[in-house]
This record gives C-alpha cells, sequence and structure tokens, in this order.
C-alpha cells in the first residue's frame, strides 16, 4: 500500500471504466480510482481542497501577467495547508502546465504528493493532453483518473476539453460515463468536477468558451438529485449558485485573476485563491473560498490577453 505521508497509509485499487486516456499516448483508459481511507475526522466530513488553473511553465523566468506562476502556486499551496483543516482530498482542475513540459507535470505531481492526501486531477484547454496522460498516472495517490469514491462520496472527473480549441465540449462518452455512474451509485452524494463552466458565468467573453454542450451535464444533474456539486476553474474568479440540490461552484486561480462580469477580458485585482468544501455524509456542502493576503509581485492589470 502506498504511504501518503504524513498522513496513515491509504489502499487503491483501479478498474477500468469507459475509454478515456492511455499513458501510452493520447487516449487511455479512465481509471477507477477506490480509497478505503482513514478520514482525518468522519464525523467532521471529507476535507477538499480545490485549486485550479496554476499555468506553470518550465522556465523560472517565464511570467503570466507579470507574475511567477510558479511562486504563486507554491505560496497558495502554502497557506491552505497551513490555515485550514489538512485536506482528505485534493482536486486539481485543468491549465495546469502552460507550455506542455513533461518535467512540469512530475514536478507538480510531487507537490501534490506531498500534502500526503489523495489528489485527482484533469486537464485544461492549456494542458497539452497526450504529455499530461504520459506524465500523470492513472492511478495511485496523484491521479488522472475517472473516478473516485471516497468519505461516503462519489468525486466525477469530467474531460472537457477540445484539442487546440479554448472553448469546451463534453463526449458522448463521457456523458454516457456520468450517466451510468449515477445510474449505478444513486446512494452516493456525488462532486462532478471538469474544466469548462457548463452555465454562463455573466462574462461574455468567457461564456463563448465554456463548456459548449453544458445544458446536457445540467440535464443530467437535473435528473439525478445526488449531484450536490458541480466545480470547475477555467474562468479564473470565484462563482457559487444554487441549482437545485447542486451547488455551482468556480475557483480563484492560483496565478492571476479574471475581472467578473465583463464583455472582454480584463484582469481583477485580487489575490489568487483556493477553495475548501466540506462534504458530509448526507450530502450536505459547505464551503469557502481564500486567497493570498497580498497581490502577487509584478501583476499586470494591463494584460489584453494571453495564450
Amino acid at each position: 500500500a502506498p504511504k501518503l505521508c504524513p498522513r496513515p497509509a491509504a489502499r487503491f485499487t483501479t478498474s477500468s471504466v469507459a475509454p478515456g486516456c492511455s499513458s501510452s499516448g493520447s487516449v487511455r483508459t479512465q481509471g477507477a480510482l477506490t480509497m478505503t481511507d482513514a478520514l482525518t475526522d468522519p464525523d467532521d466530513g471529507l476535507q477538499v481542497l480545490h485549486v485550479t488553473d496554476p499555468h506553470l511553465a518550465s522556465d523560472p523566468q517565464s511570467r503570466l501577467g507579470g507574475i511567477d506562476t510558479r511562486a504563486s502556486w507554491e505560496a497558495v499551496l502554502g497557506a491552505a495547508l497551513a490555515e485550514g483543516p489538512v485536506p482528505d482530498l485534493v482536486l486539481l482542475t485543468g491549465d495546469i502546465v502552460h507550455d506542455g513540459a513533461a518535467a512540469t507535470y512530475h514536478r507538480v505531481c510531487a507537490d501534490l504528493l506531498a500534502i500526503g492526501a489523495p489528489a485527482l486531477l484533469l486537464p485544461g484547454n492549456h494542458d497539452d493532453n497526450t504529455v499530461m496522460a504520459a506524465a500523470v498516472p492513472g492511478h495511485g495517490p496523484v491521479a488522472w483518473a475517472g473516478h473516485q469514491r471516497i468519505g461516503g462520496w462519489l468525486i466525477v472527473a469530467l474531460d472537457s476539453t477540445v484539442a487546440g480549441a479554448p472553448g469546451g465540449h463534453l463526449a458522448e462518452g463521457e456523458l454516457a460515463r456520468l450517466q451510468g455512474l449515477l445510474q449505478d451509485l444513486p446512494e452516493l452524494p456525488t462532486l462532478i468536477m471538469l474544466h469548462h463552466q457548463p452555465v454562463a458565468v455573466g462574462s461574455a467573453w468567457l461564456d463563448r468558451i465554456g463548456a459548449g454542450n453544458g445544458d446536457r451535464l445540467m440535464a443530467l444533474v437535473d435528473a439525478h438529485p445526488q449531484v450536490r456539486v458541480v466545480l470547475w476553474g477555467h474562468v479564473h474568479q470565484a462563482f457559487d449558485r444554487r441549482h437545485g440540490r447542486a451547488r455551482l461552484l468556480a475557483t480563484p486561480s492560483t496565478c492571476i485573476q479574471f475581472a467578473p462580469e465583463q464583455d472582454r477580458f480584463g484582469l481583477d485585482p485580487k489575490p489568487p485563491g483556493w477553495r475548501r468544501l466540506t462534504l458530509h455524509p448526507d450530502g450536505r456542502v459547505d464551503t469557502r473560498v481564500e486567497r493570498l493576503a497580498r497581490l502577487p509581485e509584478g501583476l499586470d492589470l494591463g494584460l489584453g490577453g494571453y495564450r
């Protein structure tokens, strides 16, 4: 059993689910990651740390919007671990590596492994899925896996990326996989994670590059009341809306923030952030966004866009 330092040992098993991505190339089998776990305190619920859109680069001199994204990523992880409950699970929802370097994916995996909690990753539109598939395991304590059962919850990771496009789309296989899991496990409260927003967030330029068929996902959410959270990245801002029994949530980036409710691209002078969630066994959800105390050094609020 792999040791998740400094926490108790945990046992992982994998099983084949549906065609997704393979470590030998751009297509592999999305594994089911099942954890027989010792939570920090099961009565307090599953403690989840959500981080997203770090946009890390292999060149230490590289900057995005004037900031060092590696320093910002490390500051976010350091503050999140120092100031709050120890996470039982870490979720990272894409735009992990900005320049497609395999070594940077390996370093991210090492960063997450050092936290001592299992971590589930998925790609964003800025990631190189082929490189990421080869660098990130399909199972284990840090994994790109299709779903995970932990703490009485089902966590489902959906790949919404479209090669070469900023916007997203959920393939028929991903929607069918989700539907099958929801039908097979109706007793488990469920969190769905993806990169692109499945609903409009109120910024015209961002809503043009969300999940193009997000309505298909929301129809499944409506049909399955055990879905309690839909969680995404991509928008570099906090978002929290109730949709029936579900919470629709987005989280600030660990680097630059996008100004909300804007027709055109613009940066928001807010510090990087992260989200904490407490997932209770009865399906209740508590969540809050936290941020660094200061803006990153060098932030260029005049940035007009990026690739």
